[in-house]
């Protein structure tokens, strides 16, 4: 049941977003209070820099400085970015703790444990995504597929590529403003449905319009930009031009999936990938719906855990 500080808490997002449509913010560009480069993570920094100089000659002229406040990673006070720091930050959480992600299967009524395999997954952006994929890996199914020569070789059900361009999408695009604070990215495994739920809605965008040509709105447009020159551990570029939610619709169709059910609530936007047997559209907006109503009940609290020590817990 839904207490009257949950009911306060969804009027003042509600509000939000309705302010937003008439007079978008960009909280993206805030300065985090007594931070500096130190804040950033090396590694990322430096990859991140190099790729900027690759990327634009004018950048390429600029010293680190100077690519870094054109870039939006840093203020003019000198501060880093909720950007910056969402993006590089060796701990972002440390300065907005629900910039994370929190997993979990929902197990079917009567089971003797209601969730399995319940983690956080926390860092920057990079180490997010590096954290989460894994998860989903172990917690969805394969299936043995032939190549021309006839050797079988076991695979995902889901075509990866497009729950990656799915979760990246959540990262990237999630509400920063104060209204969604305590709201974490959710990934939930139902039946044979894989939930992704992140804080906030569309912004100049409509749900019939996903995948349209010329048809990319971003939420936080300089987080955006700077996570297009920042790659995960296997050299992945994070986001490309060629990724989008028409290539994921149509990454589904080849792998002979449903079509996947993307569902905008004004203050939640979620993403509902389903795989053969069992799952209808019908039975994946209960399992949506059934992760929001675990949500409220509050699952209990799971060590924090970075992308380089995530464990299964034991069943």
């Amino acid at each position: 049941m839904t207490d009257s500080s949950d009911v306060s808490t969804l009027i003042a997002q509600i509000e939000l977003a309705r302010t937003r449509r008439l007079d978008p913010a960009h909280p993206d560009t805030e300065a985090i209070r007594s931070t500096s480069l130190k804040a950033l993570d090396p590694t990322l920094l430096r990859d991140y820099l190099t790729s900027c100089r690759s990327r634009s000659r004018r950048l390429a002229a600029l010293d680190d400085t100077e690519v870094l406040r054109a870039a939006g990673v840093i203020a003019p006070s000198g501060e880093v970015t909720l950007a910056g720091i969402y993006a590089m930050g060796k701990n972002p959480q440390r300065y907005r703790p629900s910039l994370g992600i929190t997993a979990a299967v929902l197990m079917p009524v009567g089971a003797k444990e209601r969730t399995r395999d319940l983690i956080h997954v926390t860092g920057p952006i990079p180490d997010l995504l590096d954290g989460a994929m894994p998860w989903i890996a172990r917690n969805t199914p394969t299936s043995i597929r032939y190549d021309d020569l006839g050797n079988s070789r076991e695979v995902p059900v889901l075509p990866m590529w497009a729950v990656r361009e799915l979760l990246v999408n959540a990262l990237v695009h999630r509400n920063l403003d104060a209204a969604t604070e305590a709201e974490r990215i959710e990934l939930r495994v139902v039946g044979s449905t894989l939930v992704i739920t992140s804080p906030g809605g569309l912004r100049g965008i409509t749900e019939d319009a996903l995948g349209q040509p010329d048809s990319k709105c971003a939420v936080n447009p300089v987080l955006y930009e700077i996570c297009k020159n920042l790659h995960t551990t296997d050299g992945a570029r994070l986001i490309t031009d060629e990724s989008g939610i028409r290539e994921v619709r149509d990454a589904a169709a080849r792998a002979d999936l449903p079509d996947p059910i993307l569902r905008d609530s004004g203050v939640r936007f979620t993403a509902i990938l389903r795989w053969p047997a069992t799952e209808t559209a019908e039975t994946a907006e209960k399992a949506a719906e059934t992760a929001e109503e675990e949500k409220e009940a509050a699952l209990p609290s799971p060590p924090s855990l970075s992308a380089l020590q995530l464990v299964s817990e034991p069943s």
